[in-house]
Order: structure tokens, then C-alpha cells, then sequence
């Protein structure tokens, strides 16, 4: 109940009750509101500075260096680098994109892509270097399998589209289909970013030489082993196909003699060439041009594990 009076007892009720000796009045209690004010430069103490927030790094696709990797990279001879790699050439026609001059990366300042590379290398040919060589195999692939997981979304390199493919044919020998299937299709998926990014890049400078080759020899070979493994791959087992003939848009790989010395192809074969022209198959399936009888994936039926 609201009590009025004039500041002294007794109130005006008190008074009409007939209660007026006995009114006593009790002080209100008076609240005041503080209204924050806004703190000028001059308020501002010399000594005291506002607290910096702290910025959360960008994420990045690059994936760091790692000390295992190193490690791992540096406890191998740099023989059984080469001898993997004469092996991979023989025994694995369709990783076609070894050049000669890969065997200068081994040593001295080696990119982590490279050195994946030449691990997986040593993978997939070391049941055929012997018992010796035969019982790390098992440290190379847990290694690569957690590298390469920390590189699915990295900016694509030809050496990791190269170490991704390498796989596929590794797991593909130990007869495990899917996982090869996965690791040709992330291959596939880089190099046609690969690809792009090198068109964008030449379409960006009108002035340079129109007349030269958008993609290198290694390039295109690398091209082409991941569609020809990715037909292998695809036959049988639902797993459909990624990629096809005119997915790719660059030529044949020109001859392995060519090719080693560095020679530039007397002819631009495509793959609808190769398929119409009986003669021009013909005389290219041999030794000398066995990168381009893989030609024939495409039209044969097979089964794979």
C-alpha cells in the first residue's frame, strides 16, 4: 500500500484509522542505476591494453612434414631405391611414367611427394627383392597409409597423383580390390585437377610460345596409367569406371625409346586413332610402344580381385 505524507509522521491513513500515535515511518531505500559509459582514449590507462583475441589459423590442404617420413626415408640405401625401380618398370608396364632421370631424386634435397613416391615404389617391388627386402614391406605400407591419409585434400603434385596410383596397383596385388579402387579414384580426381590447373595456368600467359606442349611426356603417361588402371579396376565387381577416353583430351605416349632420350614424338596418336586405324594399333602393340596396348582395356571384358 502506497503511504502518503509530508515527511513526517503520522501518514494521511494512519490519520483516518485514528492511528496516528502509533505511525512510524520507515526510509525508503533509494536505488540507484549506474549507466555504463563509454570508455574515450583519453580514459584509457597507459598501462593497461585490451586483451588481443587470439586468431585461429586458416585451414590448410597442405599437409606437414613429418619426422617419420624423414626417418623412414633416410634408413633406406639408396640401391634398393634403384633396384625397385627397375623392378616397378618391368614387372608393371602400366605405371609407364618412370623416366630414368627419377633415379637423380633419391638423393640430395628430396620433396616429401618424392620420397612417398620412391616408398611406395619400394611397396609394391619388394616380394620381389627378396626375403631381406620382403620383411619390411609391412612398415612401408603402414607408413604410406598414414601419410597418404593426411594428403587426400592436399594440392596435387604429379609425384603424389604417381604414389596414389602405385598403391592402387599394390592393393590391387594383394587382392584387395576396393582399396585400390579408392586409391585410383583420389589419382584420378588430382590429376584431373592437375590437369586443369596447368590449361588455366597456360591460358594465362598469351604470350608464351603457343606452339609448346601444355603437358610434359611424364605428364601424359601419367594421364593414361590412371585411366588404364582405373579400366582394370572397374571390370567386374560394380566398381564403374571413373574415366573415360575423352575425359583425358591429351595424345598417346609416344615410343619408350623416344621417350628415354627425350625425343619428340614424329606423330600425335589419340586414343580414337588408335582404336579406328587397325594398321596404326598394329604396329604400335610391340615392346617398343607397350604403354599403348593398354589401349585394349577398353574394349575387353575382364575380372579382377
Amino acid at each position: 500500500m502506497k503511504c502518503h505524507h509530508n515527511g513526517e509522521s503520522p501518514c494521511r491513513g494512519c490519520l483516518r484509522s485514528g492511528n496516528a500515535e502509533a505511525c512510524v515511518l520507515t526510509p525508503t531505500a533509494v536505488v540507484t542505476v549506474h549507466t555504463p559509459r563509454k570508455r574515450t582514449s583519453s580514459q584509457t590507462s597507459a598501462n593497461i591494453r585490451p586483451v588481443a583475441r587470439k586468431r585461429t589459423a586458416p585451414p590448410t590442404n597442405v599437409a606437414p612434414t613429418s619426422d617419420d617420413l624423414a626417418s623412414h626415408f633416410a634408413g633406406v640405401d639408396a640401391s634398393v631405391f634403384t633396384q625397385a625401380f627397375a623392378i616397378l618398370r618391368v614387372q608393371f608396364p602400366e605405371c609407364g611414367f618412370l623416366h630414368p632421370s627419377d633415379l637423380e631424386r633419391v638423393s640430395g634435397d628430396v620433396s616429401d611427394d618424392d620420397k612417398l613416391r620412391l616408398i611406395a615404389i619400394l611397396a609394391v617391388s619388394c616380394r620381389y627383392l627378396g626375403e631381406e627386402a620382403d620383411r619390411h614391406r609391412a612398415e612401408h605400407v603402414a607408413l604410406l597409409t598414414r601419410e597418404l591419409q593426411c594428403r587426400i585434400t592436399a594440392p596435387p603434385s604429379l609425384s603424389l597423383i604417381q604414389c596414389f596410383l602405385i598403391m592402387a596397383v599394390y592393393e590391387w596385388g594383394e587382392g584387395i580390390g576396393y582399396s585400390a579402387w579408392m586409391y585410383a579414384g583420389i589419382a584420378a580426381r588430382m590429376a584431373q585437377v592437375y590437369r586443369a590447373t596447368k590449361t588455366s595456368e597456360r591460358d594465362a600467359r598469351p604470350l608464351a610460345n603457343t606452339n609448346s606442349p601444355v603437358m610434359s611426356e611424364v605428364e601424359i603417361r601419367t594421364m593414361w596409367t590412371y585411366f588404364a588402371i582405373d579400366k582394370m579396376l572397374s571390370c567386374g565387381k560394380q566398381r564403374p569406371a571413373m574415366m573415360m577416353p575423352e575425359d583425358i583430351e591429351v595424345r598417346m605416349p609416344q615410343s619408350e625409346e623416344d621417350f628415354i632420350f627425350g625425343t619428340e614424338p614424329e606423330e600425335s596418336i589419340s586414343f580414337d586413332d588408335l582404336m579406328r586405324d587397325e594398321s596404326l594399333r598394329k604396329r604400335t602393340s610391340s615392346v617398343g610402344y607397350h604403354f599403348c596396348i593398354l589401349g585394349v582395356f577398353y574394349s575387353l571384358p575382364c575380372v579382377v580381385p
